[in-house]
């Protein structure tokens, strides 16, 4: 993490709301630290907020407040596979009832409870219809503005994982969300994964991935991640003392599993409650693979390059154009000191030849890209617009001239939406826009869209 900045990362809560309390209270007083000392601070919560544990409602109640107030500046909230099941229902893109069997029964019986209301599980019931019915409108709402992950220096804050063998404008929804085939290989994104959604005894920090999902519905343990320049520290909010109350200790140094490979152990109990939790550890040959395809890959190519030159005759080659590039979204948090790199953005002519012969004519330069901040990926068009609208009503100075926009990256229908806003004349525009954003412990990255053919997707949306 670059030096300025303090971001944490909270583990998945499951209607935990006795132990979010005291983990909201330790995370406002190392904001509070940090805004002391002149720095940065964001807090980024990894999603499973509901199902399970006993107070799904109390909990969407606290996060959907502190979503809404200037408590929860610097608070950044991701979806995990939970909050998507029931938006699925909700929007009648599920049917089945599966939804009852990880953890729906637990948070219909909270919202029934508080509503003074007996229930009893209908099987010819529409399950979508009987969560409208019961779930506030505000609660859905809060849902809906939840992110898929986002980046901060080095780090990825996702719910589940990222697929290792694509660049960050390949994952899916479903890796996202769903994703358990962890390993501490290097990826092709580059950067080190801070999840939840796979259950952990202790933490399990590694090179490239770090999980923080301790079972906190089962075991009682709420985990949170401290990232500061080079240091991860690790705290644990748990019931202790004579009275029982929870308490944010850290976690000990022989407790916690580091440098080494990601493997999913757990003495949770077996059971539907936490079936999907365990996972075996990965496959250790799975590196020496990769590393074996990637060479056969380049012998390849070597072999392919060298029959071009083969079959090309000096004189004969095809003019180059020179200083021509192929844009892409540059997936680079605006901190201090990491800065992205400058694009020229300009297309040298061929020059016409001069003397005897043929002129070869001018190849036409792309159109240059215009600058443009990304600010948070989602599930679904709806999702996106959701969270637009209350980013807008939040800053209305700071988005007059701006107009958002969404692509779709990744492939086939788990693709994830991408939000970005454009409008800014020159690119340090786009970075004094982020650093506003920034100054409040939002994500924004800065972005370049090219008009004529964007690399993240298939058409755009303004919003």
């Amino acid at each position: 993490m670059p030096p300025g900045a303090v971001v944490c990362a909270v583990g998945d809560v499951h209607g935990r709301l006795d132990l979010l309390e005291p983990a909201l209270a330790a995370l406002f007083r190392i904001r509070q630290e940090a805004w002391d000392a002149g720095k940065s601070f964001a807090a980024v919560l990894l999603g499973d907020y509901i199902d399970r544990g006993p107070d799904s409602r109390g909990v969407l109640a606290r996060l959907a407040a502190l979503a809404d107030s200037e408590e929860g500046r610097g608070f950044v909230f991701l979806r995990g596979n939970h909050e998507q099941e029931v938006l699925d229902l909700i929007d009648g893109k599920a049917m089945t009832r599966r939804w009852l069997e990880f953890g729906g029964v637990e948070t219909l019986n909270s919202y029934y409870h508080r509503s003074g209301e007996s229930f009893a599980m209908d099987p010819d019931a529409d399950l979508g219809d009987m969560i409208t019915r019961v779930v506030p409108s505000d609660h859905i709402r809060f849902l809906r503005r939840t992110q898929l992950f986002v980046v901060y220096g080095g780090y990825a804050f996702v719910h589940a994982g990222l697929n290792p063998e694509a660049s960050l404008d390949g994952q899916t929804t479903d890796d996202m969300l769903w994703r358990r085939d962890l390993s501490d290989e290097t990826p092709r994104h580059g950067l080190t994964v801070v999840h939840g959604h796979s259950i952990f005894q202790r933490p399990v920090v590694g090179r490239w991935q770090i999980g923080i999902d301790t079972g906190a519905f089962a075991t009682g343990c709420l985990s949170i991640l401290r990232l500061e320049g080079a240091s991860r520290t690790l705290i644990r909010v748990s019931r202790s003392g004579p009275d029982s109350s929870a308490v944010a200790v850290g976690w000990d140094e022989d407790e916690v599993a580091a440098d080494g490979p990601v493997a999913a152990t757990t003495a949770l109990p077996d059971g539907p409650a936490v079936a999907d939790a365990v996972r075996p550890p990965p496959d250790p040959a799975g590196g020496s693979r990769r590393v074996l395809r990637l060479g056969l890959l380049l012998v390849l190519v070597l072999a392919m390059g060298l029959v071009a030159l083969m079959i090309l005759r000096p004189g004969r080659g095809v003019p180059r154009v020179a200083g021509t590039s192929d844009m892409r979204l540059e997936t680079l948090q605006l901190e201090p000191g990491h800065d992205p790199p400058a694009v020229d953005g300009t297309a040298s002519m061929v020059r016409p030849r001069t003397g005897p012969g043929p002129t070869v004519a001018a190849l036409p330069t792309r159109p240059a890209p215009r600058p443009a901040v990304e600010v948070g990926a989602f599930a679904t068009e709806a999702d996106a617009a959701a969270f637009q609208a209350d980013l807008r009503n939040q800053m209305p100075a700071d988005f007059t001239g701006r107009v958002f926009e969404t692509r779709e990256g990744g492939a086939g229908a788990s693709s994830l939406v991408r939000s970005f806003v454009s409008g800014f004349a020159t690119a340090d525009e786009a970075r004094a826009f982020c650093a506003r954003l920034g100054a409040q412990g939002r994500a924004c990255w800065l972005a370049e869209i090219d008009a004529a053919d964007h690399p993240l997707g298939r058409g755009r949306t303004p919003h």
